[in-house]
């Protein structure tokens, strides 16, 4: 069996990138993500994303601080459905 393999990068996740994230659930989940990017721009989430050399993410989700302040709270994590079980989940965050 053929091994394909694709560097991902960790990024944060940006509002541009909501397009390209239909694959991550309804229009009325990523309205939620955008409200999560503005309270990452308060300091309260961080937001990232996992992309190929495209740079378009596959794979995202959170970290919530104000939950937890001592450690953050994983939600929201989500990978594209032909990515699932790959091991991309396990590199956010």
């Amino acid at each position: 069996m053929t091994e394909i393999v694709i560097p991902l990068v960790i990024r944060d996740l940006a509002p541009e990138d909501l397009p390209w994230c239909g694959w991550s659930g309804s229009p009325t989940h990523l309205v939620s993500v955008a409200k999560e990017l503005e309270r990452g721009r308060r300091g309260e989430v961080d937001y990232l994303a996992a992309c190929p050399p495209a740079d378009l993410p596959v794979a995202i989700g959170g970290i919530d601080y104000a939950e937890n302040p001592s450690a953050g709270t994983v939600y929201q994590l989500s990978a594209h459905p032909a990515l699932q079980s790959c091991g991309i989940g396990k590199e956010l965050p």
